[in-house]
C-alpha cells in the first residue's frame, strides 16, 4: 500500500513537473480546478498565478522602455506625457491622468497637462495652488504614492481642497496620487483619477513604485528638451526681428 502511494506521489509529481517546464515557455497552460485537499494542485495553481504576474511585468516593462526610447528621441514633454495616457491603460486604471510641477522653491504646484475622458476640465494647465500645509506635503515627504478611494468623502473631510472639489465637480471619485523625484528631490507629480471608487489597491501603489525612477527621468529629461526648444524658439524669434529692424534702418 505504501509503495503504490509513493508511486502514485511520484506520478503526480512528474505531472506538475511537466507542466512547470512548460510554463517556461508558454502562459497558456490551463490547470484543472484547485483541489484544497491536494498541496501540488495549489502549488501548482500558485505557479499560474505567478507566471501571469511575471508576463503583466514584462509587458508593463516593454511599455516603459517604448517611452524611454520615446524620450530619447527627443520629444516633447506634451508628447511623452500623451503616450502615457495612451500606453498606462492596461498598467494602471484611470478615467483622468494630471500632471503638475513644483515650483522651485518646492512650495506651489502648478498643472502642466491633462487628459481626460470625464465631462469637463475644472483643472487646466496652469492651475497654481500653495501645499504647504496640505495632505501632499505628506506625500512628498513619504515618497510614496497615495490612494483616496472615495474623493466624494475625502472632499466631506477637507472641504476647503479647491483642487479635490474640482476634481470631484469633473466627475472623479478615487484617486492614485504618484510623487515625481529626481536625484531624491521632488520634482512634480502624476495624478490618475477613476470615475468609479474604490479603485486602486496596493498593487497599484507597488507598479508604480517599481517604474517611478524611470517615470521621473523620462519626464525630467522631456520636460528639459522642451524648455531648450522653447528658448532656442523664443531666441530665434529675437534674433529674427533684429535682422528685420537693421534692414529697415539701412534703408533709411
Amino acid at each position: 500500500m505504501r509503495d503504490l502511494q509513493q508511486d502514485t506521489l511520484a506520478d503526480r509529481v512528474e505531472t506538475y513537473a511537466g507542466w512547470v517546464r512548460t510554463l517556461r515557455t508558454s502562459t497558456k497552460l490551463v490547470l484543472p480546478d484547485i483541489d484544497p485537499t491536494d498541496s501540488l494542485c495549489v502549488l501548482a495553481h500558485e505557479l499560474r498565478l505567478l507566471a501571469d504576474a511575471m508576463e503583466r511585468r514584462e509587458r508593463e516593462m516593454q511599455r516603459l522602455l517604448d517611452l524611454v526610447q520615446h524620450a530619447l528621441r527627443g520629444v516633447l514633454l506634451d508628447d511623452v506625457l500623451s503616450e502615457i495616457y495612451q500606453r498606462f491603460a492596461g498598467i494602471i486604471p484611470y478615467d483622468r491622468i494630471c500632471c503638475a510641477f513644483l515650483a522651485d522653491d518646492g512650495e506651489h504646484l502648478t498643472a502642466y497637462w491633462a487628459a481626460s475622458n470625464l465631462p469637463g476640465h475644472r483643472i487646466q494647465p496652469g492651475y497654481t495652488q500653495s501645499i504647504v500645509g496640505s495632505s501632499l506635503m505628506d506625500v512628498v515627504a513619504s515618497g510614496q504614492p497615495r490612494i483616496i478611494n472615495d474623493l466624494v468623502a475625502y472632499l466631506a473631510a477637507k472641504p476647503g481642497s479647491d483642487a479635490t472639489r474640482r476634481v470631484v465637480a469633473e466627475g472623479g471619485r478615487s484617486s492614485l496620487t504618484c510623487p515625481l523625484f529626481v536625484d531624491d528631490q521632488p520634482t512634480g507629480f502624476l495624478f490618475f483619477t477613476s470615475e468609479q471608487p474604490n479603485t486602486y489597491h496596493e498593487s497599484h501603489q507597488s507598479i508604480f513604485r517599481q517604474i517611478a525612477a524611470q517615470i521621473s527621468l523620462v519626464l525630467h529629461r522631456s520636460r528639459t528638451h522642451t524648455d531648450l526648444v522653447r528658448h532656442n524658439s523664443y531666441l530665434t524669434n529675437r534674433t529674427n526681428e533684429l535682422e528685420n529692424y537693421c534692414q529697415l534702418l539701412m534703408r533709411y
